[in-house]
């Protein structure tokens, strides 16, 4: 026959204790897992030396590149040169060079 208590099976002496209300069970032991962040990480501007806007430079990357490129290559070579922007925002800045070049 099992024995169950709070539906954990016990022994028959543990369950007759358990229901007369004498009670010599052991402490419940807890594990405690400390949680570890990640490290962040530290993101460095460029700073812009020349003293020209993105958007000037974009127009100079455009002018120099738009005979010899494709619009894709060139707005990949906008990202790597403009700092750390995304494809849309590369575009954008494409988009705008291209009208003020033209």
């Amino acid at each position: 026959m099992k024995y169950l208590f709070n539906d954990v099976e016990v022994t028959k002496e543990k369950y007759d204790a358990l229901c007369s209300g004498v009670i010599n069970s052991e402490p419940i032991v807890r594990e405690i897992k400390e949680e570890v962040t990640p490290a962040k990480k530290v993101v460095t501007k460029k700073v812009n030396t020349s003293g020209a806007s993105k958007i000037d430079r974009a127009c100079e990357i455009v002018a120099e590149l738009r005979n010899s490129l494709t619009k894709e290559q060139i707005i990949i070579q906008l990202m790597l040169s403009l700092g750390d922007i995304t494809k849309g925002n590369a575009t954008i800045y494409y988009n705008k060079a291209i009208a003020k070049v033209a």
